[in-house]
């Protein structure tokens, strides 16, 4: 039922999976709001009328799929911001996606299991443990989301440079969980990458968890990067430098990160940073690990994240200083 021009039970966007649902959806979240109450309502918001009465027409009733942009106007004046506007995203780029075949062996990012993506179990400490604890939030969260959508508008590639057992894998999963969610995630065997080669379409995630294990040359990698999929990985810092760093004689470089910056003609990034351990905690202290003082000021120990796309632009995000 609805009462004033808010609905008193809202559609379930989470069932939404064809245009004709999204719109009957959209239809039910609108309630009694007339096109003008639209309009004024997006205009409030944005300081002009973000929907015209043939863009809120077409939204509802037209035979195509409205971009992400109205979409997040419409919702917006239905009185939807933030976290109540992803489950209708989502539900968009369930629409959006539905006509490409499913790649071989591919899950959606949102049901992808993170143990098998190489996310470390966690210790426990009790009873009540869990194998994967809340995630808490950390320094580099917002610049790694914003690498990740950006990667995701024209294909490129998101790499994670640290330390053994920092986060990086973990950090990587949620932002390619929380900005993804709907597209296809792929995780090649690292001995064999020659299945790649048939990853033609976009809205593909390919991932790369320990790159230095995967032996992909650089026309591969241009190939996927240029078809719009989003390649994502992580890597040792010791490695990074390792492979970035050697050159043979006559100017060739070597190493499979040379190769993969090559594939997206890209100039060389910038020397990694240092990412600090976190400090031991009680379940591992007197345990005999190795760990690595914390930046003074730091707090909390985020990996770099290293983008490439497909533009050939590099764009290093460096963990936020003291």
């Amino acid at each position: 039922m609805v009462s004033g021009t808010a609905s008193s039970q809202r559609p379930d966007p989470v069932r939404i999976e064809t245009l004709a649902e999204l719109k009957a959806g959209f239809e039910a979240l609108r309630g009694i709001r007339s096109y003008t109450q639209l309009r004024k309502a997006s205009q409030d918001r944005a300081g002009r009328a973000d929907l015209p009465r043939s863009t809120i027409s077409d939204l509802l009733h037209g035979p195509s799929v409205p971009g992400p942009r109205t979409v997040v106007t419409f919702l917006a004046a239905c009185g939807l911001d933030g976290p109540a506007q992803v489950p209708w995203l989502a539900a968009l780029e369930r629409v959006v996606t539905a006509h490409l075949r499913r790649p071989a062996g591919a899950v959606r990012v949102r049901e992808a299991r993170p143990h098998l993506l190489g996310v470390h179990q966690a210790i426990r400490v009790g009873p009540d443990g869990t194998d994967l604890p809340a995630y808490v939030p950390r320094d580099l969260d917002d610049a790694l989301h914003a690498a990740v959508v950006a990667a995701a508008g024209n294909g490129g590639f998101v790499l994670l440079v640290g330390a053994s057992s920092v986060g990086k894998t973990r950090a990587l999963f949620e932002a390619v969980r929380a900005r993804l969610p709907e597209w296809w995630l792929v995780h090649p065997d690292p001995h064999d990458v020659t299945g790649l080669d048939t990853l033609v379409q976009g809205r593909t995630v390919v991932w790369l968890d320990e790159l230095q294990r995967y032996p992909m040359t650089a026309a591969l990698a241009r190939r996927l990067i240029q078809a719009g999929l989003v390649l994502v990985g992580t890597l040792w810092d010791d490695e990074y430098t390792g492979r970035v760093a050697a050159t043979v004689p006559g100017g060739a470089r070597t190493g499979s990160c040379s190769a993969w910056r090559t594939s997206c003609r890209s100039p060389r990034p910038s020397p990694p940073v240092s990412v600090p351990a976190p400090r031991p905690s009680p379940a591992t202290r007197g345990s005999g690990s190795r760990w690595t003082r914390r930046t003074p000021g730091s707090r909390r120990c985020s990996p770099p994240a290293r983008t490439w796309s497909a533009g050939g632009r590099t764009r290093p995000t460096r963990t936020p200083g003291p």
